[in-house]
């Protein structure tokens, strides 16, 4: 099925796809998103618009090994986005999330956009 994404696109604010990874290829994952996602839309201002979704869980669909390797992935994927300039992330199961990474999240600096 060929999604029309011109039209779709252009109601979207922001494009916060999944970037599916483990502790080792989390810049790699991320790279390919963003070569994927940048030819998905065209002419718009993708720097701004592109805010990845990672992973927070040791269970379900993509799980980390222990709290530690997700701790690290949640660590390691921030400052990749952040380094690249993208205007935010997300993270999906957020239902899922270990206790262990709200402190992380809460010691994080605001977002600047």
């Amino acid at each position: 099925m060929d999604l029309p994404f011109e039209p779709f696109l252009s109601n979207v604010h922001d494009n916060c796809s999944q970037v599916y990874y483990r502790t080792e290829n989390i810049v790699t994952r991320l790279d390919k998103s963003v070569h994927d996602y940048k030819i998905a839309e065209g002419a718009r201002n993708f720097q701004d618009r592109y805010r990845p979704t990672g992973n927070v869980t040791i269970t379900g669909d993509i799980p980390f090994s222990s709290v530690h390797a997700c701790l690290t992935a949640t660590r390691n994927f921030i400052t990749a986005v952040e380094h690249r300039g993208y205007g935010g992330y997300s993270f999906w199961c957020m239902d899922e999330a270990l206790q262990e990474l709200w402190p992380l999240l809460e010691d994080l600096p605001p977002a600047v956009s």
